[in-house]
Parts: C-alpha cells; sequence; structure tokens
C-alpha cells in the first residue's frame, strides 16, 4: 500500500500543478489586468472557459519593447479563436490597432500570427478573443531591434526645428525613422541643427536603407524664417550614387537645420556624414603648414549696384507664371562649386534676395525655380548672374547679367466644394458625398467613386492606425491616389506631378491629393482635418473630367 500510495500521490501533484505551470491567470482579462510576457519567450493559457464570473473570452499580455524595431506574436490553439489582435494604448488611453488575425485566416495548422514590422519603443498588448468552444493555446513572441539605436545616436523627439538634435562638423552620425511612437504616430521628420562659428562650406552626405522623400539643408533668419540652402530628393537617388548629398560651400556664420523627410510607408536606418571647412571645436582640424610663396588674397567682390550688368532682351520676359523656371544656358560646363545663390540669384523690386533653388538640366543648363511660395502677381523681379561665376575650366563672364521680369495678373481662383469624406462613401463627378447617418443605397454604391477606410487598401491587407481612400471597385486596388504632400491647393494646376503609387496613401492634415474617378476624371482634394474615431475627413475639393484644376 506504501509503494500505491507514493504513485498516487505524485499522480495527485502532478494533476494539481498542471494549471498552475500556466503562467496565463484567470483575471487578465482587460488591459489593466493583462499578463506580462517578456520579450522572446512564450507562455499558455485557456480561454472561452465557463468561471463563476461567466464565459472567460478575454485574454490580454502586454510585451514592452526595450528599443525600435519589429514585434512578431504566434498563438497556436486546441480550437479555433475568433480574433487575435495586437494593440498598442495611446496616451489617452485609446486603442490603436497595429495588426489582426481572425478565424477565417485559420488553417489549425500555422495558427494565428500578428506582427508589426515598424514600432517604436514601448508597451503592447496581445488581445486573445475566444470563441464558443473552449481552446487551450500557447503564445511566443519574437522582438527584433533595428540595428540603429536611437536611444544611443537620436531621439524620437527630434521631429521638429524646436528639439532638433545637435550634430557636430566633420562627424559621422547614425540614426533611423519610420517607426510607430508611443502616441500611434510614425517617426516621419528628423532634424538635426549645425553650427557654422565662422563663414565657410557645408556639405553632408546621407547613407540609407530607405528612399527618403526629401533631404534638405535650411537657414535659420534672424526673424525665425526657415530658408533653403539645398536639397535633394527622391527622384535624384538611383540607390547606387551614395544616398543623398545637400552642400554649399559659401555659407555665412550661424545655425543651419537639415531635414530629413521619410517617404511614405518605408522605415529603416541612415548614416550621416558631415563635411565643412569650418571645425566646431570637438576635434580641431590640423593647421596646414604656410606656403613658401603665398597666394596673392583676391580683393573682395563689389556688392551688385557697384557692378557693370548687361541687360538681358531676347527672351518675353512679361505675363510670367508665378510657378516659372528659369533655364540658363552657358556655352561650357558650370563649375558646380559656384552653382550657389551668391552667383545666381533673383531680387524683388525693393532688392531683397529671394530664395529660389537652383539645380542642374545638364552641366551647361542651370535651373532657377520659383520661391517655395511663388512670385507674387503683378510684380517685377530680377534675375542676376554675376560675372565672378566660373565654368569648369575657370573661365569667367565678361560682365554679370540680369533680367528684368513681370508677373502675370492675378487670376480667377476657381471654386471648390468643402465636404466630409466617410466610409458611406463618395462621387466627386455628381458632388455627392454621403454621410453615415444616411441609408445604403445600391445605385450609388455601384457607381462611387470610393469610400473612406481604416486599414490601408493594398494586396495583402495592411492595418495599422490613420485613414485611407478605398476606390470603388474592390478589384482595383492600386495607382488610384497620389499623395503631393503640403502644397498649396491653388498651386495644383494640373495632374502632370501626380504620382500614382500601388499602396495607396494614408491621409494626412494639410496634404494635396489627386483620386482618379470612374469617369476616367480627376478630384484634387485637401484634407482639412482626420477624426479616426468615427472615420471621416473634412476636405476641400475641385473636381475635373480632364486634369486639369
Amino acid at each position: 500500500m506504501k509503494r500505491i500510495s507514493v504513485l498516487f500521490t505524485t499522480l495527485l501533484i502532478f494533476f494539481i500543478m498542471t494549471p498552475i505551470s500556466l503562467a496565463e491567470t484567470e483575471d487578465n482579462n482587460t488591459y489593466e489586468n493583462a499578463d506580462v510576457l517578456q520579450i522572446n519567450s512564450s507562455d499558455s493559457g485557456y480561454i472561452s472557459q465557463d468561471l463563476p464570473s461567466g464565459k472567460d473570452y478575454y485574454d490580454y499580455y502586454k510585451i514592452t519593447t526595450p528599443s525600435d524595431g519589429s514585434l512578431n506574436v504566434q498563438i497556436s490553439s486546441s480550437a479555433p479563436l475568433y480574433d487575435v489582435r495586437l494593440n498598442l494604448i495611446q496616451t489617452n488611453g485609446v486603442a490603436v490597432l497595429v495588426n489582426f488575425d481572425t478565424a477565417r485566416d485559420y488553417d489549425y495548422s500555422g495558427g494565428y500570427t500578428v506582427s508589426g514590422s515598424t514600432l517604436a519603443k514601448g508597451t503592447y498588448y496581445v488581445q486573445i478573443v475566444g470563441d464558443d468552444d473552449p481552446a487551450s493555446y500557447s503564445i511566443s513572441n519574437t522582438f527584433t531591434p533595428i540595428p540603429q539605436a536611437n536611444d544611443e545616436v537620436e531621439t524620437n523627439e527630434n521631429d521638429s526645428v524646436d528639439t532638433a538634435m545637435n550634430l557636430g562638423l566633420n562627424t559621422v552620425k547614425e540614426g533611423h525613422m519610420g517607426y510607430r511612437s508611443d502616441i500611434g504616430i510614425y517617426d516621419s521628420y528628423d532634424y538635426y541643427k549645425l553650427t557654422l562659428s565662422e563663414s565657410g562650406s557645408l556639405d553632408i552626405s546621407i547613407i540609407a536603407n530607405e528612399i527618403f522623400d526629401d533631404v534638405r539643408l535650411t537657414r535659420l533668419q534672424d526673424n525665425g524664417v526657415l530658408v533653403l540652402v539645398n536639397f535633394d530628393t527622391a527622384r535624384d537617388y538611383d540607390g547606387s550614387d551614395g544616398g543623398y548629398r545637400v552642400f554649399d560651400n559659401n555659407l555665412d556664420s550661424g545655425d543651419y537645420y537639415l531635414m530629413i523627410h521619410r517617404k511614405l510607408d518605408l522605415a529603416g536606418g541612415y548614416t550621416i556624414n558631415t563635411s565643412s571647412s569650418v571645425s566646431d571645436g570637438s576635434s580641431p582640424e590640423p593647421q596646414p603648414e604656410p606656403e613658401s610663396e603665398p597666394e596673392p588674397t583676391p580683393e573682395p567682390e563689389p556688392e551688385p549696384g557697384d557692378k557693370t550688368y548687361e541687360s538681358w532682351t531676347k527672351t518675353s520676359t512679361d505675363n510670367i507664371s508665378k510657378q516659372k523656371t528659369w533655364t540658363i544656358v552657358f556655352n561650357d560646363d558650370i563649375n558646380k562649386d559656384y552653382l550657389t545663390s551668391d552667383y545666381i540669384y533673383v531680387k524683388d523690386s525693393s532688392g531683397e534676395k529671394l530664395n529660389t533653388e537652383l539645380g542642374l538640366d545638364t552641366n551647361k543648363k542651370v535651373l532657377v525655380s520659383s520661391p517655395a511660395l511663388d512670385y507674387e502677381s503683378g510684380k517685377t523681379y530680377t534675375l542676376y548672374i554675376e560675372s565672378s561665376i566660373k565654368s569648369s575650366d575657370n573661365k569667367s563672364l565678361s560682365n554679370g547679367i540680369k533680367m528684368k521680369f513681370t508677373i502675370e495678373g492675378e487670376s480667377e481662383t476657381p471654386s471648390y466644394n468643402e465636404g466630409t469624406l466617410t466610409h458611406n462613401g463618395f462621387d466627386f463627378s455628381e458632388a455627392e458625398l454621403r454621410l453615415d447617418d444616411v441609408e445604403w443605397d445600391a445605385e450609388f454604391d455601384a457607381r462611387k467613386d470610393g469610400s473612406l477606410v481604416f486599414w490601408e487598401p493594398v494586396l495583402g491587407d495592411q492595418y495599422e492606425e490613420g485613414l485611407w481612400i478605398r476606390y470603388g471597385d474592390e478589384n482595383i486596388l492600386k495607382n488610384v491616389t497620389a499623395d503631393l504632400g503640403q502644397v498649396s491647393f491653388d498651386s495644383v494646376k494640373n495632374i502632370s506631378d501626380a504620382e500614382f503609387t500601388e499602396a495607396a496613401p494614408k491621409l494626412i492634415v494639410g496634404h494635396i491629393y489627386i483620386v482618379k474617378t470612374r469617369e476616367n476624371g480627376y478630384a484634387k482634394i485637401e484634407v482639412l482635418s482626420l477624426d479616426e474615431t468615427n472615420v471621416t475627413a473634412s476636405i476641400r475639393w475641385i473636381y475635373s473630367s480632364s486634369g486639369d484644376f
């Protein structure tokens, strides 16, 4: 009997300890009572059990990531679950969906998977929803940090000029962007501040494992306004030329800001390399020994008013567009070191130099774009080319050149509509934007251009916080919406600059979008406000059957 007693006691102990060995507790049915699941660990539990308090339909697990990176959660269950979700709790207490998997996707072999590939450091919750049948399950997670750690080199708070991170001269820094922050917003901008203690050059190159939408070097004026120095965009990036570069060889002393803007839906790391003729004191540059016969110091160039300029009269200069880009053709290749606003620039009638951008079409063709806010209607401006500008073989102009031009008068601004996009749909050609309290209409549903949705409508659904426009025909899921960015609504005259991307762009307040319609027309819309809770977007818009607005 003693032997049987031992065997019975052993079995009894094993039986009692079986549920205790499962770390999941039966009061983990709310976010507040969520069980902690350490990163790269596993656990198990039960769901849909009959408890004294009722059916146990919900289990919650809390996972805290130590840095930005990707999180993958896998669940295998003995019976189908109703729903599995990965959520982020915002600071206002509202749960934001990151990813989910439902019983419709369950094949009894691969289980359920919820993941986020671009998550910032923070706390995330796994919500398991049971079905009618009780089930046991196992849960595991894998976290992969991004190699470039923000904790060491840059913070997610450097997303504006006011919070820009200091960046030394002649240094190398790493960073990353595009990762979801702790308030459910992606880190789309990084700003760095560079200070020149004296006049000199500044050359910044960026190598990235993603394609940026825009990289800009700007200067902060005494009046608090940022002016553009140089920029590089995604259009110039071919993945093999060293990435992005912004530079200027003739900068005054002062504060400069490097802005990096990520391209939609991309995330990753980057390396910044700064080079300057000015030392910031942290690592003094060695001073070269003086030459035995030093070169004579050149006389300073006189001000434009003291120079002789040849007036250019071979081009029509009346009724010029507010967005005019001038093309200057030289008879020899231009020395790129002289492609700055010190040698080619535009002044207004009061003598104030404008913030225009310079670029190269070919080595002999220089492009002078309009200011960021366009030229003013009816005003007169002067384009200057300094005689001291150099060709690639060090030749100069015999005289400086100036050309006066007058901007066309203000044309009548087209009228526009205002309205609200909802999940109920819209038909821009008929000026019909249906609110959510309107009953469903089969006729309208068949002809509508699209509707507003809170998931990204691309092949292989991607779920995250935000609002998107879904095309009316669900079989057409791409190349129907173009994001033109934060530009002037009236400045978009046609669809020539619209790039219809395969993945539908997320709506952002202040951005201008072009949307294709069923009738092969186009709608230009500006997002005025967004309400993600009620899935609505306030917009102003213009419809055009031809694509001209």
